[in-house]
């Protein structure tokens, strides 16, 4: 394998500083964390120390990262500047990023900026609370690094981390974006959102109960119409899956009377969708639950005629 022509150097025991700020680096420069050596290889030296002697051959470009104890386009060092306000994953930020075009890496990058100072972040966001902990993570890999010298085993798992943590908040602001102005409506079958599932996502309608359903962020829901991406179209009643229900077993119990008639009404609508198709009856399927509805890939039923039977 031909030598790594860019050389990435940070201090020995990485914190998540200097994981977050060669991230964001590598990111900025489109540059995937997982290629290793083939395009990068990274160093470490002591704390404020740096690589001065390029390796052996040609057109070796060496950037430093929270080390250094310097600033410019090849070094990313905060602990100079005199400054608690700031880390080498700010300075990272301040110079290939713009604020507010990812709030995640935005967000990110405040964290760090506290607690890499040693100051106080006060969010409620469970996102800045992994990135906290994701620097305890780290601490206790660097604890156990069977060679004490070469890190890359801290620094992969780091962006391992950080991958995850960016993809999980994209996927949040996509379903945000999606929900945000979902009519919520008064049906027979209770409060009521209609939506479009998210093509390939499975979780997306356990997703959108749970914003809708706990009242958190809006009105308590009872009953999601889903249009699927194929064409299909689903109707699923949201039970509190904190408290499992045997409605079989004692269908009088006033307990559930909500529940009950909800199923009643699933029967009916089932019935009249049937009758609307009756040529492809096979196709429309209700759970023996009496929970949830499919209508698959009907031609003769759409939305609109499921959200019509359900008016009050």
């Amino acid at each position: 394998m031909e030598k790594a022509r860019l050389i990435l150097v940070t201090h020995k025991k990485p914190d998540l500083d200097a994981v977050a700020s060669l991230f964001l680096w590598l990111m900025a420069h489109r540059i995937p964390w997982d290629s290793g050596e083939d395009i990068y290889k990274m160093k470490f030296v002591n704390p404020g120390q740096r690589l001065e002697v390029p390796p052996e051959g040609e057109n070796i470009r060496i950037i430093h990262f929270d080390t250094g104890r310097m600033h410019d386009d090849y070094n990313y060092d905060h602990h100079q500047l005199g400054s608690r306000a700031i880390s080498a994953t700010g300075l990272v930020w301040q110079r290939f990023f713009k604020p507010g075009e990812n709030p995640a890496i935005d967000e990110m990058v405040a964290v760090i900026n506290h607690s890499d100072n040693g100051l106080r972040y006060h969010t409620e966001d469970l996102g800045a609370r992994n990135l906290f902990a994701f620097g305890f993570i780290l601490s206790g890999i660097n604890k156990f690094d069977p060679r004490g010298s070469d890190f890359s085993h801290t620094m992969i798992t780091g962006f391992s981390m950080l991958d995850g943590y960016l993809a999980n908040c994209e996927e949040v602001q996509v379903l945000n974006n999606i929900t945000n102005n979902m009519p919520i409506f008064q049906t027979s079958l209770g409060q009521t959102i209609a939506l479009d599932n998210v093509p390939g996502d499975s979780s997306a309608i356990r997703s959108y109960l749970k914003k809708y359903y706990n009242g958190t962020r809006g009105p308590l829901v009872n009953t999601c119409v889903v249009k699927f991406s194929e064409g299909s179209i689903g109707v699923i009643v949201c039970i509190d899956p904190g408290e499992e229900q045997d409605l079989n077993e004692d269908a009088g119990n006033d307990n559930y009377p909500e529940a009950i008639s909800l199923f009643g009404e699933m029967k009916r609508i089932y019935n009249e969708l049937k009758d609307l198709d009756s040529s492809q009856g096979s196709n429309i399927y209700l759970h023996y639950s009496g929970f949830a509805l499919y209508i698959n890939r009907s031609q003769k039923i759409a939305l609109a005629d499921v959200l019509r039977l359900i008016a009050i």
